[in-house]
């Protein structure tokens, strides 16, 4: 009967694939590597690479890594996504890409 309640836990978190946090409120509250598919908008550059985000259910910090963020993106809706990274206290998000939303 154990194994039988064990099979059907795997069976069914495998067939639930890997969890995907869809706004900033969910991200803030995913385990470290959750993936991200967020839109929304940049609220301002904090420095080389770092940036806060917004999409209306809360803020955090990304990191868009290896390549300067065209400033067309820093007004415009965006499709970001990336994984869930911590510093501390805080949860971030590590960018994958961004685009301009559609």
């Amino acid at each position: 009967m154990v194994f039988l309640l064990l099979t059907c836990v795997f069976v069914t978190t495998a067939m639930a694939g890997h969890p995907v946090a869809k706004t900033v409120a969910e991200a803030k509250v995913s385990a470290v590597d959750t993936d991200v598919a967020l839109t929304g908008r940049f609220v301002k550059k904090i420095n080389d690479g770092s940036f806060l985000f917004s999409d209306g259910t809360g803020e955090l910090l990304v990191h868009v890594m290896g390549a300067e963020l065209d400033p067309s993106l820093m007004t415009a809706d965006v499709d970001l996504t990336g994984m869930v990274v911590q510093d501390f206290m805080y949860t971030e998000v590590r960018a994958e890409s961004v685009s301009v939303h559609n």
